[in-house]
């Protein structure tokens, strides 16, 4: 559950209390408003146009409530030239957030709007009847009521119940009960789908009357969805018809298509569910085998052909580049597929050291760790071999290791359940250094470079023998082992713990505590001096952002200075010496980051959690705060560009972020005979499962392994009161978080 929301840089500022509380959810670039499921309405982040709808020009670091949408039962968001919000009682809200008072929706129904739209307004024209649906786009503005018209202009289709309604760049669509399809609006690129003869082709030949799309007659349309300048609907079989701007493929090849053609994704039977933005070229669909399918324009290119993601959900593969002009909608509970991915590793991380659902105990230094022989086959290469041969522990309920500390060891077997290595700082200390071989510049051929680091001011290299390349910068004789960049300052660390700077000093950001007047701003110098207020500690690490700095202690203390690094009473003052930084929450620091062009700072701490302050959705965070950033990279790349782009490892040292790992682990543990402890028998064939994952996943499992019910002790358990097709679906969910029905199957349960 809270797997969607950390993705998201603006819900850093959330409490994990908050985050479980939200039910919906639009997005954009650096702000949100949200829905909680106590029906309160929250803004927070950068109201730019006003796109929060509080009629201030300022950013929220904390939420604050929409009052006018609170207690409203808000069910959906939608934006085109206005913000729109829709109620469960069928009330729509409007603003205008760019404070463009020109009426451009649906501009042949003559809506009355007022003047001034700050704040959240009740559409007066829609008050005569329950709307359950709106849709809009920069050209039009639809609602749905719960008797099947279309609003603010009624649109009757031949005395047909409406069910489903779409709205593209310039054009809008409807589906009745019948699963006829109508279309209206402008033809540009063929969109509207009619296959009229010229004139009516042309593009920008436009008609206000809805028209049924007559080549779709012969299927039963259940959903139609627009994009930019194209159309996909789904059929009650599973198929799906594309038309419009480039929809016709044909030898790797492109064209547009001004009628609906049957499109073949060829990795699946059906498709379950489909997606678009009116704002886009960009195709979605949901495919039978449980996989997110895109095509159209993605990352500047167009894509030819489907391609299967790693997306969990349609939301995730339309939201990857949102922006302020085009926020998207999260929905924490989406019909169809629940995204779960989180309650899947919070079952993992669960099971690792649990006595009362382990299988197999490891004892090292006398101290024992409960584990899952399930888990570590999949997950470790070395387990992996020892259960497919005939090791002496393969049928052992306890074993006994001696080669690492204990603290090494059930680290590393914490890590195959949760992906995060929590090593303390001292045993990282005794892992040797990854010394991966750089393209080398000519100059630096001499030498064996073993770091780099560079800003808009400098480039260093650092080589084996503890030199600083290209101009050599040697530090009395001592060896340095960790160099670092800021906008215009050089940082080095010896391996005798010693921390030089070098540079200009803006804001005291040497360190040095230079009397004026060294001290000034602009004063740079090219020898490295060493920073002596820090001669009592041993320095492991130190990086540099735009005009501050951070270094680190051999026992996790962590010191900083520069611009505003110093805080008294909640505000903030240069320091020009280094200051003992205390993160109130933790007891000592792992690793910390920092970029050259942000005063944004990074710490990981001993409870795992990654902390942040300074420059955050352009306001400055005094405090630490923790976050729900998997690693110190997401915190560091919540606002990326192409001037400044960021770098993200996969094998990041100290913490290493393999969540799609470890859910591809309860996905191969899923149904499979060689690892499970229990067979679940429906319609005499065998689901083979694991009595941890039930336990942990599902509440009849827990409750029958916590009671004596009869099947409790059965390593084979039959059922009979689902057909096989839908238990293993439950089951297969409760490893993957995926529900995966055939569309006969769940159109039976309809």
């Amino acid at each position: 559950y809270l797997y969607n929301f950390k993705k998201w840089p603006v819900f850093i500022l959330l409490d994990e209390e908050f985050l479980l509380r939200i039910e919906l959810a639009m997005i954009y670039n650096n702000g949100a408003l949200i829905v909680t499921r106590d029906d309160m309405v929250y803004a927070i982040g950068n109201n730019k146009n006003n796109r929060l709808g509080i009629a201030q020009e300022e950013s929220l670091i904390k939420p604050r409530k929409v009052e006018i949408l609170c207690n409203k039962n808000i069910k959906k968001f939608a934006n085109g030239f206005y913000m729109f919000a829709l109620t469960k009682k069928g009330e729509v809200y409007i603003w205008d957030y760019k404070k463009q008072h020109i009426l451009r929706y649906n501009w042949q129904s003559q809506i009355v709007v007022p003047d001034r739209l700050d704040t959240p307004t009740q559409l007066i024209e829609l008050r005569e009847k329950r709307i359950i649906d709106i849709a809009c786009s920069n050209g039009y503005f639809l609602a749905l009521t719960d008797d099947g018209e279309s609003k603010p202009k009624p649109v009757k289709i031949e005395e047909n119940k409406i069910v489903c309604i779409a709205s593209g760049w310039l054009f809008n669509m409807a589906v009745t009960d019948t699963g006829k399809i109508y279309s209206w609006g402008c033809n540009n690129y063929g969109v509207l789908g009619l296959d009229l003869p010229p004139p009516n082709l042309s593009n920008g030949h436009t008609t206000s009357i809805p028209r049924r799309i007559t080549t779709l007659s012969n299927v039963v349309i259940v959903k139609v969805v627009c994009g930019f300048t194209h159309a996909l609907a789904l059929t009650n079989e599973g198929q799906l018809y594309v038309w419009g701007k480039d929809q016709l493929i044909t030898d790797q090849e492109t064209r547009d298509v001004c009628c609906p053609v049957l499109f073949n994704i060829p990795q699946i039977e059906k498709v379950l569910d489909i997606a678009a933005v009116y704002h886009s070229n960009r195709s979605v669909a949901l495919g039978d085998d449980g996989n997110v399918y895109v095509w159209g324009d993605y990352f500047k290119h167009y894509i030819t052909f489907p391609i299967a993601t790693y997306f969990s959900n349609m939301q995730e593969a339309l939201m990857y580049n949102i922006t302020d002009v085009y926020p998207m909608i999260l929905f924490t509970d989406d019909l169809g597929y629940i995204n779960v991915e989180s309650d899947i590793l919070k079952c993992s991380q669960t099971l690792f050291d649990n006595p009362s659902t382990s299988d197999l105990t490891i004892v090292v230094e006398e101290q024992p760790i409960y584990v899952h022989k399930a888990i570590l086959k999949i997950r470790s290469s070395y387990f992996g071999a020892m259960y497919r041969h005939n090791w002496t522990e393969k049928d052992q309920s306890v074993i006994k290791h001696s080669k690492y500390s204990y603290i090494v060891y059930k680290s590393f077997l914490k890590y195959l359940y949760t992906g995060v290595i929590s090593l303390p700082m001292q045993e990282l200390l005794e892992v040797p250094d990854r010394l991966d071989t750089p393209t080398q510049l000519i100059e630096l051929r001499e030498k064996r470079i073993i770091d780099i680091a560079c800003s808009n001011g400098y480039f260093l290299a650092l080589t084996d023998d503890g030199e600083s390349k290209p101009k050599p910068v040697k530090i009395e004789e001592n060896k340095i082992v960790c160099i670092a960049s800021g906008w215009l300052f050089n940082m080095a660390v010896t391996d005798t713990g010693k921390i030089y700077s070098w540079g200009c000093n803006n804001y005291g950001v040497l360190g040095l505590d230079l009397p004026p007047p060294n001290l000034s701003n602009g004063h740079t110098t090219s020898i490295p001096r060493r920073i002596t207020t820090l001669s009592n500690v041993v320095i492991v690490k130190v990086v540099c952002g735009f005009t501050h700095a951070l270094a680190l202690t051999n026992e996790g203390q962590l010191y900083v200075w520069g611009k505003d690094q110093l805080i008294t009473d909640q505000e903030t003052r240069d320091v020009c010496c280094p200051v003992l930084f205390n993160i109130p929450q933790i007891e000592k620091v792992l690793d910390i980051a920092a970029v050259y062009h942000s005063n944004r700072s990074v710490a990981l701490g001993d409870d795992g959690n990654v902390y942040v302050w300074g420059d955050y959705f352009k306001h400055y965070i005094t405090f630490p705060i923790a976050t729900y950033f998997s690693n110190m990279q997401e915190a560091l790349m919540y606002n990326i560009t192409d001037v400044y782009p960021m770098i993200l490892f996969t094998d990041d040292l100290g913490y290493i972020n393999v969540e799609s790992d470890i859910l591809k682990c309860s996905q191969t543990l899923f149904d499979n005979p060689s690892t499970s402890d229990l067979t679940i028998v429906v319609e005499e064939q065998p689901i083979y499962v694991h009595k941890a994952i039930l336990k942990i996943r599902s509440s009849y499992f827990g409750a029958m392994y916590r009671h004596n019910w009869t099947e409790k002790d059965q390593s084979v358990i039959k059922h009979s009161k689902y057909s096989y097709i839908v238990y293993k679906s439950f089951l297969k969910y409760l490893y993957t978080g995926v529900i995966s029905l055939p569309m006969q199957e769940l159109l039976g349960k309809l």
